[in-house]
């Protein structure tokens, strides 16, 4: 399928593990499993991926999001978080 140049920079992929949810990648535009070369149908078994609109957050702090698999359709969620381990300057 083909994809204009703004469709591209509207949106990024998000590569992650069909059984945890845990991300592979995230990248900007909208990719395929090609990405991969010969690989890409080895990957394609344990990997998912999803095109969703780009977030220059999410871009810079894939670490901190996960993708809940849990419900029919896979949606980009933020980790549980773990508390703030850093002082705040008062």
């Amino acid at each position: 399928m083909a994809y204009t140049i703004a469709e591209h920079e509207a949106n990024m992929t998000v590569y992650y593990s069909k059984s945890t949810g845990n991300l592979k990648g995230v990248y900007s535009g909208i990719q395929d499993m090609g990405a991969f070369g010969t690989d890409a149908e080895d990957y394609a078994l344990i990997w998912a991926l999803k095109v969703i609109p780009n977030d220059s957050y999410v871009l810079a702090n894939p670490n901190l999001f996960i993708m809940d698999v849990k419900g029919s359709e896979p949606v980009l969620s933020l980790k549980e978080a773990i508390g703030n381990v850093y002082p705040v300057i008062t």
